[in-house]
């Protein structure tokens, strides 16, 4: 990743970032970089919820080059990269695996729309041991539009002492 695509990741993170404190104005929102999960929002019992932004380079192309015509009106989706190779990561588990684990969350940003899913949600996707390349279009198939209703409750979810 080049230091300019790095500088543009971390404005999209620290956008998700301000969206979330916005959203959970009693819970401790952090960012905590690029690197591992990067948001954690701790409610009031100190529960704690893993979120992963992902951003898409490209959502639409609004046309190509062939033979020197350019072609409008075609559309080529752009992709997420959810990398569940073990051999390349410096730790035990996968950010995904480790993700599904701790009942985490992918935010999932195209242009400057948000919309969130699940990890575990999106597993059936998902080969393992690979990196994937999941297309927008079949994640928004399968996300709901009350994403963010299904988070809060999650976040702030409270905990019956058993009898």
């Amino acid at each position: 990743m080049s230091k300019d695509q790095k500088v543009l990741a971390e404005a999209k993170h620290k956008r998700v970032n301000s969206f979330l404190t916005k959203q959970f104005p009693d819970c401790v929102v952090k960012y905590n970089g690029l690197e591992g999960c990067d948001h954690t929002i701790t409610n009031h019992l100190g529960t704690k919820t893993y979120l992963e932004t992902k951003t898409c380079k490209k959502f639409v192309r609004s046309g190509y080059r062939l033979k020197g015509t350019v072609m409008f009106g075609c559309t080529r989706p752009g992709f997420f990269n959810i990398d569940d190779r073990l051999y390349k990561s410096p730790y035990k588990i996968s950010q995904h695996r480790d993700l599904v684990n701790l009942n985490g969350w992918y935010i999932f940003m195209i242009n400057y729309n948000l919309f969130g899913l699940p990890a575990k949600e999106i597993t059936a996707f998902i080969r393992e041991n690979k990196r994937n390349y999941l297309p927008w279009d079949k994640i928004v198939f399968v996300f709901n539009l009350n994403w963010l209703e299904k988070l809060k409750e999650q976040v702030y979810k409270t905990y019956e002492a058993k009898d």
